[in-house]
């Protein structure tokens, strides 16, 4: 990947946002952070050099301390972590939808926040959400603006097709079914956390 900063960007920013993108991709594809390679690494080019040169403060050394979720005190700035996000849900990555993904969710999508994901049927999907749903058809609300926001039919309701969307959107195996534990709500949770879904 490349941080880019043109001459009216804010550096600190781009850090940061690339410190998110490292961690995501590192938990994403279950890579450590040995696996965080320089440009230079692989060929004789300063880069990242900006980086490299301690711009503002900033070492590569610092860099890889930020992904692994240590704030740094640079300097010139207080840089946040990978996990330092006041956007963020701080939940638990752990791979059970309940009513703390839901809250988190709700907040995210701007929806009512009640922790509850109402009106919906018995299906393998609603049927592995652990806490906070209810049934008896109609739809909710924070499902049917979850499915605008993936690319899916938006009837509210919580289902296969909805499932197979959010894995394709999060970049997970697609197959329509919330494991357990389940990846797709794992990248859920992650996605929440960082405050990017």
């Amino acid at each position: 990947m490349e941080l880019c900063v043109n001459s009216d960007g804010d550096y600190q920013r781009t850090v940061e946002n690339g410190v998110k993108l490292v961690k995501h991709l590192l938990d994403k594809h279950n890579l450590s952070i040995n696996d965080v390679k320089q440009h230079h690494d692989w060929y004789p080019k300063n880069c990242p050099a900006q980086l490299r040169a301690r711009k503002k403060g900033i070492s590569w050394d610092d860099f890889l301390l930020m992904v692994q979720g240590k704030s740094i005190d640079a300097p010139e700035h207080k840089v946040k972590s990978a996990t330092d996000d006041n956007n963020g849900a701080n939940l638990t990555v752990d791979g059970y939808w309940g009513t703390k993904t839901t809250t988190a969710l709700q907040k995210s999508l701007d929806t009512v926040v009640d922790g509850v994901i109402s009106g919906q049927v018995h299906n393998q999907a609603t049927d592995a959400v652990v806490s906070g749903i209810t049934f008896g058809g109609g739809g909710s609300l924070v499902i049917e603006t979850l499915q605008r926001k993936i690319g899916s039919t938006d009837d509210g309701l919580l289902g296969p097709n909805t499932v197979s969307a959010l894995q394709e959107y999060l970049g997970t195996v697609v197959d329509g079914v919330i494991s357990d534990p389940s990846l797709v709500v794992k990248a859920l949770q992650r996605a929440l956390n960082a405050g990017n879904l």
